[in-house]
């Protein structure tokens, strides 16, 4: 693998991370919460 071909690996499994944060954030934490606010 080349260094360009690494470095754009690290980008998209960085910006994968930064999503899936994004989208547990957003998404699920609000439901927990409320699930987790009935007990």
């Amino acid at each position: 693998m080349c260094h360009a071909e690494a470095i754009g690996l690290a980008i998209q499994i960085s910006g994968n991370a930064l999503f899936s944060s994004f989208y547990l954030n957003k998404l699920l934490i609000p439901v927990v919460k409320k699930e987790t606010a009935y007990y």
